[in-house]
């Protein structure tokens, strides 16, 4: 480096150490597992939406992704509803509420979405509820702008929700 011309040392050593911390950080990105666990980047889910189509988490960019694991017959889970009611007032939130009962047909699930007031995505799989480990309901995940989970718990009260929104957003 003697022989180097001075100018030509600093703005070597600048884009040395600019793609090393591009790889530092690539690297950590690449830790990130895919699972459905607080941590993990969510996995891809696509889920027959009530009112036809279907609703894919893959599709949605730059918000929080609230989903709501519930059945019709469970009391706590229209007490979730009345508190998703006020989520679904924030413009950087996408709720997807999820039918977990394989008894429930579209018909019934419509009906019971205009009944509780549901105008936000709302889908049936009870699949999804075996492949994020649903062992109760309501289950309520959270997850953040960049696809991580950022929260997994049962009935959830609108401050546990803003919470993690100031928290993670």
């Amino acid at each position: 480096m003697e022989n180097l011309p001075k100018r030509y040392v600093v703005p070597a050593v600048a884009i040395i150490l600019v793609l090393a911390a591009y790889l530092y950080f690539e690297q950590q990105n690449n830790l990130i597992k895919v699972g459905t666990s607080v941590g993990d980047k969510i996995t891809d889910l696509e889920i027959q939406s009530v009112f036809g189509g279907i609703i894919d988490t893959t599709t949605i960019d730059d918000k929080f992704i609230v989903l709501d694991f519930m059945a019709p017959w469970c009391p706590p889970c229209k007490d979730q509803i009345k508190v998703l009611q006020l989520v679904n007032q924030y413009s950087d939130v996408e709720i997807i509420t999820v039918n977990v009962d394989p008894r429930y047909n579209m018909t019934s699930l419509m009906d019971f979405a205009d009944e509780e007031g549901i105008t936000w995505s709302f889908g049936h799989s009870p699949e999804s509820a075996l492949e994020y480990k649903v062992n109760a309901i309501p289950v309520i995940v959270i997850v953040d702008k960049e696809g991580i989970i950022r929260y997994r718990g049962f009935y959830t009260p609108l401050s546990q929700f803003e919470t993690v929104f100031q928290q993670f957003g």
